[in-house]
């Protein structure tokens, strides 16, 4: 094919043509593939995507059915040929059915379509459904890039309808336990309501109230933070009140 005897004017759109998709390319993007069906009580993995046309700091936005699966944590670092060296989870929150988490990385390079961080989902006992967990946000150097091509996947989780029936009240565990500053207790409700929480020390006296929180029937998670000297390094316990009864479950704490 020869451009011998085209006009200007389509010249100019032919070279606009070619040009375009390269643009496109080359836009910011965070994607991430659908996790697919999990059966309650399963952890998975999925690796967040993307591509920037410069580096710096990044924080990505996601929302997830907080009904069905919860995060457990994200990871990156070099080891694994991951752009975002310290992938971390700087806020977790759950309003309604819908959680919502944002990871920060201190620190990327430039990067097209390359691996950044991976995320542990975990399917919640009692649930059944679909639902997506999708990028909302991006930000470089704290900056919004409204531009950005953000997409996401869908969660599948497959149980026994009537699961919920065998739920109970209880506090599965905490992670990371010990604890310094922050750690996440898993807790079950038998029915959606609330829970009043407090921390306890050996002799059962109250040392740290943490108030009145809404779950879901099935397994809700509670972030506890503790400021520098605020519960000193030892043994102490976790109460859980609900309209049913009691729940408690210890845990330690480390300098």
């Amino acid at each position: 094919m020869t451009f011998r005897h085209l006009t200007t004017p389509v010249l100019l759109i032919l070279s606009l043509l070619l040009v375009l998709p390269l643009a496109v390319q080359a836009a910011d993007a965070v994607r991430l593939p659908d996790v697919g069906v999990m059966l309650p009580g399963e952890i998975r993995t999925v690796t967040a995507r993307g591509t920037f046309e410069r580096s710096g700091t990044i924080e990505v936005t996601m929302d997830y059915p907080a009904d069905l699966v919860r995060i457990r944590q994200v990871y990156g670092g070099p080891a694994f040929a991951y752009r975002c060296d310290t992938a971390r989870i700087v806020r977790d929150t759950i309003v309604g059915r819908v959680g919502t988490i944002v990871v920060l990385c201190d620190s990327t390079v430039t990067a097209t379509d390359a691996d950044l961080f991976t995320i542990e989902i975990e399917a919640l006992h009692g649930a059944v459904g679909m639902g997506l967990v999708v990028p909302t946000r991006f930000r470089l150097d704290y900056v919004d890039q409204p531009q950005a091509v953000l997409s996401g996947g869908s969660v599948s989780i497959e149980g026994s309808p009537d699961i919920s029936e065998r739920l109970v009240d209880g506090i599965t565990g905490n992670y990371p336990n010990p604890m310094s500053t922050v750690s996440r207790f898993v807790y079950t409700l038998q029915q959606a309501g609330t829970a009043r929480f407090a921390v306890l020390n050996l002799q059962g006296r109250s040392v740290l109230d943490l108030g009145t929180v809404d779950g879901i029937a099935g397994e809700n998670t509670l972030e506890v933070r503790v400021h520098t000297n605020e519960l000193a390094q030892g043994a102490y316990v976790l109460q859980m009140i609900t309209d049913r009864g009691v729940v408690l479950h210890s845990f330690m704490v480390l300098d």
